[in-house]
């Protein structure tokens, strides 16, 4: 009996080609694989616990640090309050003050020109005669450039006067005021662009007073 060998080489060609494919298939799932999975370094090793640990500390303080920096509402609601209870100062207010202030200064450049100490003491409250007439202060004052080099040495009140109030103040100039509250303002003028505050006024009893502050 003779037997066709063309059956028989199409069922080895189609053996053949499965194989082929099969064995592709194969390759191309452990390439996929070997990309997908992360590499792992012969020198690393699975984190410890210490070191969970660690990350789970690391990460609770960069928890509360955000909390911390976040205000809360308290703190925005009392900021709030504090603003709303601040001094508010009018169009109608800041020109009612510099006027007056403006008299104030007008009549102390008179009484400084005419080098009047005892009507000059009379437009100051007590805690600017207590801070000027102190030791500490006197000889802070006397060691400035000018008074140095004219040699001279502060030794009261009357002497601050005489030596540095008078050379200063005897032609001031408004230019313009900063009103702290209802009983507080900065008289200031401009030199050279410059704000300069010429006095701190303190009203005491209705009468603007140079003081502190």
């Amino acid at each position: 009996m003779k037997v066709s060998i063309i059956p028989l080489l199409f069922v080895a060609i189609s053996i053949f080609l499965n194989s082929c494919v099969t064995e592709k298939h194969a390759k191309e799932a452990i390439q996929q694989e070997k990309v997908s999975k992360p590499e792992i370094s012969e020198n690393s090793s699975p984190p410890t616990s210490d070191e969970n640990a660690k990350s789970e500390v690391k990460s609770k303080a960069v928890t509360k640090k955000q909390e911390e920096e976040q205000p809360s509402t308290n703190e925005v609601k009392t900021t709030q309050v504090k603003k709303e209870e601040n001094f508010v100062v009018t169009e109608k207010v800041y020109k009612k003050t510099f006027d007056e202030i403006k008299k104030i200064i007008l009549t102390l450049n008179k009484i400084i020109s005419d080098k009047d100490f005892d009507s000059w003491k009379d437009y100051l409250t007590d805690d600017y005669i207590k801070k000027v007439s102190n030791p500490e202060y006197l000889a802070k004052m006397s060691s400035s450039p000018i008074l140095k080099q004219q040699g001279i040495v502060l030794q009261s009140l009357e002497d601050y006067f005489f030596y540095v109030v008078v050379p200063s103040r005897a032609n001031a100039r408004l230019d313009k005021i900063e009103i702290i509250d209802k009983t507080h303002v900065k008289a200031i003028t401009i030199i050279n662009g410059s704000p300069i505050i010429l006095y701190r006024l303190v009203n005491v009893d209705g009468a603007w007073k140079i003081g502190v502050m």
